[in-house]
């Protein structure tokens, strides 16, 4: 008969085998996985499923901590969008390594509660412990850094969810004075992610904005440079493009 494992210990030594782990070591990989299969399969009342779906979570929160560290202590600039890409490229190695560890909870336990997946559970993470808390870091260093660096960065937030943007289609656009509308819309999606632009009234007859920090009504413009241009930060931005 096998062993029941119990829930403190069995926590604790799955957080000591990922922290122990290297990346695509499969012997190790293999190992916590046959650890996190028997405690999610025992049955009632030590079955662990949720506790160990919840530490999936708490990994990566803990995993980023050091990077926030660093980042927060940054003078703005590029150098704040290099930190902020290189954690995000070392956070995805780290979700693709848990992954393959906890993936007995994607097959089944994920779908029995409708919980979100492994994959979308660590990008919140990463979302709440990273991004959302040095957005405004992030933005202020936009306009100073070079069209490589923002693209990258643009990319990141992209691959992070904020679906408002996909709303707006062609109809918008020759509402919207620019040179390269795929940047606007882009910056626009940055914006919106990081709380400086809400774009629940953009509608399909004007460009209607709310600034963050505004009024709650809207802001009605005849391009969306108007909108941001009342806000000082963002002519730099504006410029830019």
């Amino acid at each position: 008969m096998t062993e029941i494992v119990g829930l403190e210990d069995g926590l604790n030594l799955l957080t000591d085998l990922v922290n122990s782990m290297q990346i695509n070591n499969s012997m190790q990989i293999a190992a916590a996985y046959t650890l996190v299969y028997n405690m999610a399969t025992q049955k009632e009342p030590y079955n662990w499923r949720a506790e160990i779906y919840s530490l999936h979570a708490t990994l990566h929160v803990r995993m980023l901590q050091p990077t926030c560290a660093v980042i927060e202590s940054m003078d703005y600039g590029e150098a704040v969008l290099l930190a902020i890409l290189d954690g995000w490229r070392n956070f995805k190695l780290y979700r693709k390594m848990l992954k393959r560890v906890f993936s007995y909870l994607d097959r089944y336990y994920v779908l029995q509660e409708s919980l979100p997946n492994l994959t979308n559970q660590a990008d919140e993470c990463f979302l709440k412990s990273l991004y959302l808390p040095l957005r405004w870091s992030a933005m202020k260093s936009l306009p100073l850094s070079r069209e490589s660096t923002i693209d990258s960065f643009v990319a990141m937030v992209n691959t992070l969810g904020d679906e408002e943007i996909a709303a707006i289609g062609e109809k918008e656009k020759k509402c919207i004075a620019c040179r390269s509308w795929s940047q606007r819309r882009s910056l626009m999606k940055v914006m919106s992610a990081a709380g400086i632009l809400n774009l629940a009234n953009f509608d399909n007859n004007n460009a209607a904005g709310t600034i963050a920090g505004e009024e709650e009504e809207n802001i009605n413009n005849s391009s969306l440079i108007s909108v941001l241009g009342n806000n000082d930060l963002f002519k730099k931005v504006i410029s830019y493009l």
